[in-house]
């Protein structure tokens, strides 16, 4: 059987392995002490392994088996357990308040976004960049956020950080791509 989405990591896999989102790494101060941590269409996990090093459990969801086979088998050499379990996170099960952080990059479901309410324990911390719809984007709108479409999930959480800005992917043929950042705090 065919796992939908191997077909990125299979003629990509060399270019997966890199360091930790600059927005998690320069905000490092704000991860929890210990805990169990979510990322969300982890890919290869390159987070994981950040994080695990700081002492917190790591539990990875990707709809792709070989890139989370992938990152379990490189990080164990590394002396590192990731948890993981292939999921398509349009499903958006998640466990009630069990979360101390989630971690979502790059991906968007608008309703996960909004279990992630639930997931997170009180006082937790929710760091995400997302691609904004820029007018003249060709693209499925479906797959951007709507400028303001953070604010109304979670107005009422404390921002540590906000920033809209424009970053090149890893392939640079692409043109830059705007995004927003967001770090939050659940009350």
């Amino acid at each position: 059987m065919r796992c939908v989405g191997n077909a990125r990591y299979k003629s990509e896999m060399d270019r997966y392995e890199r360091g930790p989102y600059k927005l998690v790494e320069s905000h490092s101060e704000l991860l929890p002490k210990e805990g169990i941590v979510l990322e969300a269409a982890a890919g290869l996990s390159p987070l994981g392994e950040f994080l695990m090093w700081r002492g917190l459990t790591v539990f990875a969801l990707d709809i792709s088996l070989l890139a989370l086979v992938h990152a379990k088998q490189r990080l164990e050499k590394r002396g590192l357990d990731l948890a993981c379990a292939v999921m398509d996170l349009v499903d958006r099960w998640l466990p009630t308040a069990f979360f101390s952080a989630i971690f979502n990059f790059y991906f968007l479901s608008r309703p996960l976004l909004e279990r992630y309410h639930v997931a997170l324990k009180p006082g937790g911390f929710m760091f995400c960049e997302i691609l904004l719809w820029n007018e003249g984007e060709v693209p499925n709108k479906q797959h951007y956020l709507l400028p303001g479409g953070l604010e109304d999930k979670f107005g009422a959480w404390k921002i540590y950080f906000k920033n809209e800005t424009w970053k090149r992917g890893r392939d640079f043929a692409v043109q830059p791509r705007k995004i927003l950042q967001l770090i939050a705090q659940k009350p």
